[in-house]
């Protein structure tokens, strides 16, 4: 356990009776935190296993402000979501342009198209649950 990015984060260890995510989900319910993160800390040196730390934020914003003073290389972070917990769906939409759009009106429009043939996929799968 140790202090960064203006929070206390937990690295797995192995004299802990505790899981690396318990720890700093007990941790996040005495200090009332609601925002879940993990950090990539590195990589194994065959590249094929990377090593993560749990720490948990007041909010949102909170996370945001921590976040504003990292530099960009050190900015290895996934939210995490914790089992049982009420939470806002949450989705990771990347792709690639094949050609840079020049017009920023083309970019909104293509953003639109892609969102909107996800929600409909989503809303296909999941259909008690519509989102328009």
């Amino acid at each position: 356990m140790h202090t960064k990015f203006d929070s206390i984060y937990f690295a797995v260890e192995r004299n802990q009776t505790l899981g690396p995510q318990d720890r700093p989900h007990a941790y996040a319910d005495e200090k009332s935190n609601k925002f879940y993160v993990t950090y990539i800390v590195g990589v194994s040196s065959d590249g094929k296993t990377s090593y993560y730390e749990f720490a948990s934020y007041n909010d949102l914003p909170a996370f945001l402000k921590a976040y504003s003073k990292i530099p960009d290389k050190g900015r290895c972070f996934n939210k995490q979501i914790r089992e049982g917990y009420a939470c806002s769906e949450y989705h990771d939409i990347d792709w690639t342009l094949k050609s840079p759009v020049e017009d920023p009106e083309e970019t909104v429009q293509l953003e639109q198209r892609v969102f909107e043939e996800f929600l409909q996929q989503r809303n296909q799968y999941a259909p008690k649950y519509l989102v328009s």
